[in-house]
Order: structure tokens, then C-alpha cells, then sequence
């Protein structure tokens, strides 16, 4: 990279302190940006700085996606969660739309979402679910990022397996 730029004193501090950032973890272009201009730099400097660094492959949008989903999906977290934070990084929604889909198909995401309320709940999923406790479990994982329709889907299923015959008798006695 030293090669590619002309020996600044401003552009020298900026390109240390993107080094510093990027040392600690990837980052999307508008992140990184946004962190240079934070620390007042020129946008000369921070365009040119930027252009250097994608050049050299130390930013790239589409890898640091992968590497984002790929980490906080082992939160676990929903995907609409994860797209949520993909924007707020600045990511173009083509990138975003390709990642996601990707990983839809190796995260089950309904399976996922009934197996966190199972864990997170499982002293209360013993007994009928209440209406305040429905609340509790659908607030839960929306805010984890589950869609609407998987929360619903999680929470139809605790009410089956809560309410079914075998479970009434045995909670009667």
C-alpha cells in the first residue's frame, strides 16, 4: 500500500488509524468512511485512502458480508435481524439480498427459533402458555431478528405440544 500512495502526513495518521480499525475486525466501506470522517479528515484523503485500500483487497462489501453473517449467525440470530444490521453497515442491498439467501439455505431458521424458546423458556413451556408468556417468548424473538411468520409458526407449535391430551391429564393431577 505504501507504494500506491504518496507520502502525506495526514494521509500517513489516516491510513495508520484504518489499519488500527481493520486490524481489530473487517469493515464495510461506509463503516470505515464513516470512522475517517469522524476523526476529520479530508475527503480527499479519505477518498483517496479508500480507493488504495480497495485496490490492495483490504475492503470488499461482498466478504465482509459473509464474514458478518457467518459470525452472527451463531448467535443465534434471525435474518431479518442480520439484514437489519447489514444496512445499518452500509452494505447495497443486492450484496445483502445474495448473502442472506445464501444462508437461508444452511440456517433453519424455524428450527432454530423453537430450540432458543425451548432453552430460554423451559421452565414455563411445561405448563399451558399463557397470554402474557406468549407475549414474552414473540417479543423475544422478534427482537432476536425472527420474522413475524416464524414466531408465529414457534409459538402455534408450543401451543399444540402444551395443550395436547396427554400433557391436560398429567397437569390436572
Amino acid at each position: 500500500v505504501r507504494e500506491i500512495m504518496p507520502e502525506n502526513k495526514e494521509l500517513i495518521r489516516a491510513r495508520n488509524y484504518a489499519f488500527r480499525l481493520l486490524k481489530i475486525r473487517t469493515r464495510s466501506e461506509k463503516e470505515l468512511e464513516f470512522r475517517l470522517k469522524q476523526k476529520n479528515f479530508s475527503p480527499e484523503i479519505i477518498n483517496e485512502l479508500m480507493a488504495s485500500l480497495s485496490a490492495a483487497g483490504y475492503l470488499n462489501d461482498l466478504n465482509f458480508a459473509h464474514s458478518w453473517v457467518r459470525e452472527r449467525i451463531n448467535r443465534p440470530l434471525g435474518l431479518r435481524r442480520l439484514e437489519f444490521e447489514l444496512r445499518q453497515k452500509g452494505i447495497d442491498k443486492e450484496i445483502i439480498e445474495s448473502v442472506l439467501t445464501q444462508a437461508k439455505k444452511d440456517y433453519p431458521e424455524r428450527e432454530i427459533a423453537a430450540n432458543l424458546v425451548k432453552d430460554k423458556f423451559k421452565k414455563i413451556i411445561t405448563k399451558e402458555i399463557d397470554y402474557k408468556t406468549k407475549g414474552r417468548i414473540q417479543g423475544y424473538l422478534l427482537r432476536r431478528g425472527f420474522s413475524p411468520d416464524v414466531v408465529t409458526d414457534v409459538i402455534e407449535d408450543l401451543d399444540r405440544c402444551t395443550s395436547a391430551p396427554e400433557h391436560q391429564r398429567t397437569s390436572k393431577e
